[in-house]
């Protein structure tokens, strides 16, 4: 149990805080290199070259779907006193032609906590987000390119006591086809593999870190569903 809380609930608090400011710029520069760009040695925000216009679906895990989220969004609505041109933004490389997203074990709900002013304030990491993602479609849209629908998938374990769902209420955009998967991922207990124990019982602390190692997991993200069936994917 320390362990586990020294582990995993620690990153999400430094995330919520000023260290934000320091994890931040390294996600953005690794943002430029995902799409074969060359980071800015002096703003993170900026990219030279790279690549928009590939086909693009991110998996992302826990915490790493905020830290997306919150790059993309802070690289596409720089402060004002600075400027992110379309051609040198690893946001719009990136979100041209991002169509799928795939959070396992996702913390949106309570990340979204750090960064209220009031109680009435909604999703703000969120809504950011979503206005990035649809605008860099739009501009596609408008260059003539046929773009399918955005997905959004939450694939998450019941037994998992650090995963939130995604409700359409947090997107409230239209073209955005967002879906919550419950799994069993729970992984090994007492030396037996995927056990909830004969129904009645599962290792709540090793789940959080098992989507990646899950069968069931890795054949939803790239070969789908059909109803609640899941499609197995060849080797």
């Amino acid at each position: 149990m320390k362990t586990f809380e020294q582990d995993n609930p620690t990153d999400v608090v430094l995330y919520g805080g000023q260290y934000r400011d320091v994890l931040r710029p390294a996600v953005e520069r690794a943002l430029c290199r995902f799409v074969e760009g060359t980071p800015d040695q002096s703003d993170p925000r900026l990219c030279d070259g790279g690549q928009g216009n590939i086909p693009t679906a991110i998996i992302t895990h826990s915490l790493a779907g905020y830290m997306l989220m919150d790059a993309m969004s802070d690289i596409y609505h720089p402060p004002a006193t600075e400027t992110v041109p379309d051609e040198r933004s690893a946001a719009v490389k990136v979100g041209s032609y991002l169509d799928q997203i795939f959070m396992l074990a996702n913390q949106l709900k309570i990340l979204d906590l750090s960064t209220r002013t009031s109680e009435k304030q909604s999703s703000q990491v969120m809504e950011r987000f979503r206005g990035t993602w649809d605008a860099v479609h739009s501009k596609q849209r408008d260059m003539g390119h046929d773009l399918s629908s955005h997905h959004m998938l939450a694939i998450s374990d019941p037994n998992d006591i650090l995963s939130w769902e995604i409700t359409k209420r947090e997107i409230k955009a239209p073209g955005i086809t967002v879906a919550n998967v419950y799994l069993g991922t729970t992984g090994e207990i007492f030396g037996l593999y995927r056990m909830p124990i004969w129904g009645l019982a599962a290792n709540p602390f090793t789940v959080h870190t098992n989507y990646l190692q899950d069968d069931d997991v890795m054949d939803v993200v790239p070969c789908a569903m059909t109803g609640s069936a899941i499609n197995r994917c060849t080797q």
